[in-house]
């Protein structure tokens, strides 16, 4: 049985019909479907002994330690933030990170270069421009010291030799 490539086309394009439909069908959900209302509290009540967390960022976070008035732990931690490695390697890690970024974020503006570039040639009467022989009468195929009637004939009319 012989099928034709018009018949194949058409088979194929019923199944994908078919198959689409199906799809589509799957995803009704019927005309009983009815919204879940589920209760949400107005506010969330906490248990005893626990209570609301209230923060406080407008305390400073910088010197805690400096809550307790005690002129010693100040003079500690002082000497301490000052020689403290690690923070002086991750202050050198940031700097380090934010220089990439700010590389990397220069390529997406354009940029403007400039190359001049000059040259000058100077070429003596004798030599035509272009021509790596001389126009003299002591051009390379005389220097072979061969006679002119031995020459192809091509090279007897060369304007170089």
């Amino acid at each position: 049985m012989r099928v034709l490539p018009g018949a194949l086309d058409r088979s194929l394009a019923r199944a994908l019909a078919c198959a689409a439909l199906l799809a589509l069908g799957g995803c009704t959900v019927g005309p009983n479907y009815k919204r879940v209302t589920a209760p949400v509290p107005a506010t969330w009540e906490v248990a005893e002994p626990w209570r609301e967390a209230q923060p406080k960022d407008s305390v400073p976070k910088t010197s805690w330690w400096a809550v307790f008035h005690d002129d010693e732990l100040n003079a500690l931690e002082t000497d301490l933030l000052a020689a403290n490695q690690d923070l002086k390697v991750a202050f050198a890690h940031l700097d380090q990170a934010r220089a990439s970024a700010a590389v990397q974020n220069a390529t997406l503006f354009p940029t403007l270069s400039v190359d001049p570039a000059a040259a000058r040639e100077r070429f003596s009467g004798t030599r035509a421009t272009g021509s790596s022989f001389p126009l003299t009468g002591d051009g390379p195929l005389r220097r072979l010291k061969l006679p002119i009637r031995r020459m192809p004939p091509i090279l007897k009319t060369c304007a170089w030799c």
